[in-house]
């Protein structure tokens, strides 16, 4: 599990520039030395469509061998869960960074609405004292 050349870190965008993001990619770091994280959140593309948002995303996950994902209270949120299932179908590796496990997942996921994500990042920003922003 340790050689990966590149490696797509899938989280909810509520995370992007955060302590939890940053705690998260050292972990990933600490378990792929050799790789090369590719973050989403450094590569926003200055998108403000879903759509062309989630096009840009899958062309950077597109480029990378492996898939490191993350949830938001215990869901998988929507961009996130569509980034998992499309690199299990291109037979991609994917692991699941819970805590500081890395648990493989070999099976497609089930993954909350847009609508339900949206709540989730609100909740997530309340919780941080911080108000909610429109990410697209």
């Amino acid at each position: 599990m340790n050689v990966a050349s590149r490696v797509y870190f899938a989280h909810p965008i509520c995370i992007y520039a955060s302590l939890e993001e940053a705690v998260q990619l050292q972990r990933i770091h600490g378990r792929f030395p050799k790789a090369e994280v590719v973050n989403p959140a450094e590569n926003p593309g200055g998108l403000q469509d879903p759509e062309a948002t989630m096009n840009h995303y899958y062309r950077l996950l597109e480029s990378c061998n492996l898939v490191v994902f993350t949830r938001l209270y215990g869901k998988i949120t929507s961009g996130v869960g569509k980034e998992v299932n499309r690199a299990l179908g291109r037979g991609m590796s994917v692991y699941e960074l819970r805590g500081r496990r890395f648990i493989r997942r070999q099976r497609r996921v089930k993954f909350v609405s847009r609508d339900a994500t949206v709540r989730l990042y609100e909740r997530w920003l309340r919780s941080r004292g911080r108000a909610y922003q429109e990410f697209f």
